[in-house]
């Protein structure tokens, strides 16, 4: 369903210490003693349980107070851990394309032995299960915070996902996660969802409750967390979903044209499936002969795209003049990520007259243009994203008198209010 909706701050998963400044990416030695198991992949496959099996007992780290974060992720590499708790071993695949940050930091603690011996300290029934707070008190941190990472199409309609609780501030997660046990749709968007369960999630279910303003003993052990960096490393019994098929995609368009608040109309020039041949006739005819050749060397196979215009001009109701939203499918995530390396896509931009600009936070270039559009002077902004196979292109119109910078009307709504979530089907495979 599209819907146009205004989130309200609503943080009940709460870490309650006041965070100092953030200092990253400068190298820390991992202390002396920091167990081995804690970091890396067993050499032949193992079951979770297996994994946990070796890795326990955990030592204590020497300090859990860094005033420094090391940037450890590697390119090309799909991190996932084995959570070895008290109610047995919980896999987990780390969203390291998503939550990057997030996920650094977690891999660091988990590295210097950070969650060995700890215990799981909140946990509420058909809700969550929080750890990673050493003092067991829901005040404890590793002396850093972190940036929100907020993804369109990650949000919390079932159990299995494990997110960054915070102190109730936008940026402030730390150390502590939460597991969650249910379904739980006011959290959405107000955390960064860093890992997915892929195994385990019974163990999960069975972590004891717990309130730690009332608990006087230790809730379920968190004993160590495992890093792994070669998935084939672990034997398990989880399935990857398969892609989304060019059909699936093309009906699940015609869903969400189907679901329009009534001052928007389907804007059909951009809305449904296109080969590649349709996609360069979208160029200017100077650039065609170009453009096929870059989707051809990127081995584009099809592009699925929706659009809406507020056709009634109702700027009181709905903010917007238009959005729109495309998925370029490559034949490989390498494809994408090399067709987005070309430079063409900035090229066909200042071309069509519009201006990039580098914009903190955003993964690719912001291009905009002014335009006029419901009587009124306008911006057209636009950017891109990689989900996997996909490059993802969300357009803008709104109205130039609004204070938002740009790079908020394209996260904020074509992304995340709009776009993304409908889009999760399509999307979610794509994290592995």
């Amino acid at each position: 369903m599209i819907t146009v909706v205004v989130t309200t701050l609503n943080r009940p998963i709460e870490a309650t210490q006041t965070p100092p400044p953030v200092v990253e990416t400068t190298s820390t030695p991992a202390p002396a003693g920091t167990p081995e198991t804690t970091s890396t992949a067993p050499q032949s496959a193992l079951t979770p349980d297996q994994i946990c099996a070796d890795a326990v007992p955990a030592t204590d780290p020497e300090t859990r107070q860094f005033t420094q974060l090391e940037q450890l992720l590697q390119p090309g590499v799909d991190y996932r851990a084995v959570f070895c708790t008290g109610a047995g071993a919980v896999y987990i695949d780390l969203l390291e394309a998503n939550a990057p940050a997030t996920v650094n930091s977690f891999v660091f603690l988990a590295q210097h032995g950070y969650f060995n011996n700890t215990t799981f300290h909140r946990v509420l029934q058909n809700f969550m299960a929080q750890g990673g707070d050493p003092t067991a008190t829901g005040t404890g941190g590793p002396g850093y915070t972190l940036p929100d990472e907020i993804v369109g199409f990650l949000f919390f309609d079932r159990p299995g996902w494990l997110a960054m609780a915070n102190t109730g501030q936008p940026n402030t997660g730390g150390s502590q996660f939460f597991i969650t046990t249910a379904a739980y749709p006011s959290l959405n968007f107000k955390y960064t969802i860093f890992g997915e369960v892929l195994e385990g999630q019974d163990n999960a279910d069975a972590i004891e409750l717990r309130d730690p303003d009332t608990a006087t003993e230790p809730g379920t052990a968190l004993n160590t967390v495992v890093i792994v960096t070669d998935p084939a490393s672990v034997e398990t019994t989880y399935e990857p979903p398969a892609p989304a098929t060019r059909d699936e995609i093309a009906t699940l368009i015609d869903q969400l044209s189907g679901t329009l608040p009534e001052q928007l109309s389907v804007n059909d020039a951009v809305t449904g499936t296109f080969d590649t041949t349709e996609v360069v006739a979208t160029a200017p005819e100077s650039l065609q002969t170009d453009y096929a050749s870059v989707l051809a060397a990127h081995n584009h196979e099809f592009r699925a795209g929706h659009g809406v215009s507020n056709s009634a001009c109702d700027l009181q109701t709905i903010p917007f003049i238009s959005v729109s939203y495309a998925l370029d499918r490559f034949a490989t995530p390498q494809d994408a990520a090399a067709a987005l390396d070309d430079g063409f896509i900035t090229g066909l931009a200042e071309a069509d007259g519009f201006t990039t600009s580098t914009v903190a936070g955003m993964p690719y270039p912001v291009f905009t243009k002014p335009t006029s559009a419901c009587d009124t002077d306008a911006i057209i902004a636009m950017t891109v994203w990689q989900h996997g196979h996909f490059i993802a292109t969300g357009t803008v119109v709104y109205p130039d008198n609004q204070l938002a910078p740009p790079e908020a009307w394209l996260t904020n709504l074509v992304a995340i209010s709009i776009y993304e979530p409908s889009f999760s089907e399509v999307l979610r495979p794509e994290m592995r």
